[in-house]
């Protein structure tokens, strides 16, 4: 025992065997440490990764979505930008938070820091012509339609693309009319100061064979054909003594369609919206993404259905704060509610005068009636070519007087049909004065085409463009009113694009290892690209 105590002085030592056996020992486990960490960075930058990429999925925007169905990023955070930098900040700050261990609670042996979240080939709703936003809306409306519904709109689509094809045909036909009976009046002085001896060089079975043969080769009928047609009473002028020219009748045109349909313009909406600043309007900001979206006949015919679900219409009669008249809007573009309208019924007039000069033209009990009634006006000169001039002009003056009535009855909710039968037609020649009051309507039937079926006829008949741009002008305005979301552009939402990520974490275990020269430059780099896309 020494006096320092028990055990005092007690010396050890080793062998350099054995302290060499307990370096290399302590070499492979962190060397094997080391190599686990590299394996857990790399499934580490595979979550961070999906992790990240659900998150910006998830960022679209509430409200467009809940409202309209449609899905798209907002890439600037609702700022004044245009640029992905917010959202590709937003990448990295969302790795960091997963995989950096100054954000997390107790030790982190990985330390994965989020170097890199790159957007590139991005697509905006507003890009190709807002095929984007169309695509979206035709998937939201596939689910609600029913069979038969696809062949019903290409049916109506071929239907009226004829029938728009020959539009302003009776308004050619009144203005020949009109020129005729000028030439009429002309022609009767000319024959007032002709000599008797001309008139009697020829016999009456001679004057009655060249003008049966006049008639013919201008498409009419002679007298005899002409009474046996419309009986013997209508072909004398006393019957239509009284009666109002046609084409005088067809003057109210020029008062405008709405004054012709709409009882009193009191019932309109006055709604507005400036368009200036909307996405038709603006210059627009585009994604990086070079391959064009497109969209098919179904899609545009889909659309209209989406059209009819989240957009009103003046039949429907809501209202609210803009625009009220919304589905028009989309077909016109004009910034009230009054024009839009206007420009609806306009086209809806032409197509029905152009139907309805249809029916007239092969109604040959009608067509000899026209022509009764223009021999009455214009027969004073027995000149054939005028009476037809002035029977096409009464002609167009009926079919655009028809139409008027239509018009009125489509507004009301009724049905008409595209080529009307003998009983479903509404005015004659000796009314057509009283078919001006608004309060009448032509005949209600049950089956036809509504004034809805017109709107998806000029809907499918709109540019891509203009369907998707108008569409994204009523929905942005209608966002904007809302607290908190007064900066939402639609050409700012992205709805498809590439995520590339670049993640880097240092070495850890290998710095207890002598062997293994460590500098700032030695990191681990990891790679990762993703897609998303919400079509």
């Amino acid at each position: 025992m020494t006096a320092g105590g028990r055990g005092a002085g007690l010396k050890g030592s080793t062998t350099v065997f054995f302290a060499m056996t307990l370096m290399s020992l302590l070499s492979l486990f962190f060397t094997m440490a080391e190599s686990v960490r590299i394996l857990a960075l790399n499934r580490s930058a595979d979550r961070i990764t999906e992790t990240v990429t659900d998150s910006i999925y998830s960022r679209y925007l509430d409200v467009l979505w809940e409202d309209y169905g449609i899905l798209g990023v907002d890439v600037t955070g609702g700022s004044d930008g245009d640029g992905n930098a917010y959202l590709e900040n937003y990448g990295v700050a969302t790795g960091d938070q997963n995989g950096n261990p100054l954000s997390s609670k107790g030790v982190n042996m990985l330390r994965l820091r989020t170097e890199l979240c790159q957007i590139s080939n991005d697509k905006r709703l507003t890009d190709d012509n807002g095929a984007g936003f169309i695509r979206q809306a035709a998937e939201k409306a596939k689910t609600e339609i029913v069979t038969g519904f696809i062949d019903d709109r290409l049916e109506e689509l071929k239907q009226g693309e004829a029938a728009l094809a020959k539009e302003g045909e009776a308004d050619e036909m009144i203005t020949g009319g009109k020129k005729a009976l000028e030439d009429a009046k002309k022609e009767s002085k000319k024959e007032e100061g002709s000599s008797v001896d001309e008139k009697k060089k020829q016999s009456g079975k001679e004057k009655k064979a060249a003008a049966s043969k006049k008639a013919h080769e201008n498409d009419l009928l002679d007298e005899e054909e002409l009474k046996e047609a419309v009986g013997e009473e209508k072909t004398k002028s006393d019957y239509w003594k009284g009666t109002e020219n046609p084409l005088d009748t067809a003057k109210a045109k020029d008062k405008g369609v709405l004054a012709l349909v709409i009882p009193s313009e009191d019932e309109l909406s006055g709604g507005e919206m400036k368009t200036d600043h909307l996405v038709s309007h603006r210059k627009l900001a585009t994604g990086s993404g070079k391959e064009s979206d497109q969209v098919s006949v179904l899609d545009k015919i889909l659309f209209q259905q989406y059209v009819f679900e989240h957009f009103n219409n003046y039949v429907q009669g809501a209202t609210g704060d803009g625009l009220t008249y919304e589905a028009e809007y989309i077909i016109c573009g004009k910034e009230t509610d009054k024009a839009n309208l206007e420009g609806v019924l306009g086209r809806i007039l032409a197509f029905r005068e152009v139907q309805n000069l249809l029916v007239l033209m092969k109604d040959k009990g009608k067509m000899a009636e026209a022509q009764a009634f223009a021999t009455a006006l214009a027969g004073a000169t027995l000149n054939p070519v005028i009476i037809k001039g002035v029977k096409l002009g009464i002609i167009g003056a009926w079919a655009f007087i028809e139409s008027v009535l239509d018009v009125r009855a489509l507004l009301e909710g009724d049905k008409i049909p595209i080529l009307k039968k003998e009983s479903e037609w509404t005015s004659t020649l000796r009314n057509l004065p009283s078919c001006l009051d608004v309060h009448t309507k032509a005949k209600s039937c049950k089956d036809g085409m509504n004034y809805e079926m017109y709107l998806r006829l000029f809907l499918t008949l709109t540019s891509q463009k203009n369907l998707a741009y108008r569409s994204m002008d009523l929905i942005e305005n209608q966002i904007c009113m809302k607290d908190g979301y007064d900066k939402i552009q639609m050409d700012h939402l992205m709805y498809r694009c590439d995520l590339t990520y670049q993640y880097e974490a240092s070495p850890l275990f290998f710095t207890f290892v002598p062997e293994v020269p460590i500098v700032v430059d030695d990191l681990y780099k990891y790679k990762r690209e993703r897609s998303m896309s919400y079509l």
